[in-house]
């Protein structure tokens, strides 16, 4: 098999019967919260499989901005419900840190 032109090994190839299947969990609880003494926000997943996921999201106290790549992903584990949910939660921390700063 070949991809892109280059010869890819059976272990990396994608399955030949139909497209490779994503594993999906449900989240069980989670926590976004500001880190106390650093300018990160802190996100804490734990899911029905019995993993954590844990996440450190930088931002700016000059203009709020952050940025936070892994939502994507995300939303392939946990659905587009919980990317959004969790997006929304993000913001509103945000929200909440630059009033005090």
């Amino acid at each position: 098999m070949e991809r892109l032109g280059r010869p890819v090994t059976p272990t990396t190839a994608q399955p030949e019967k139909g497209p490779a299947v994503m594993s999906e969990f449900e989240v069980v609880s989670y926590t976004v919260e500001p880190v106390e003494g650093d300018d990160q926000i802190a996100i804490t997943i734990h899911a029905s499989d019995g993993n954590k996921w844990e996440y450190g999201v930088p931002f700016s106290r000059s203009t709020g901005r952050y940025t936070f790549e892994e939502l994507d992903v995300l939303e392939v584990d946990f659905g587009e419900e919980f990317a959004e949910e969790l997006s929304d939660r993000l913001s509103e921390v945000m929200e909440e840190v630059m009033k005090d700063n």
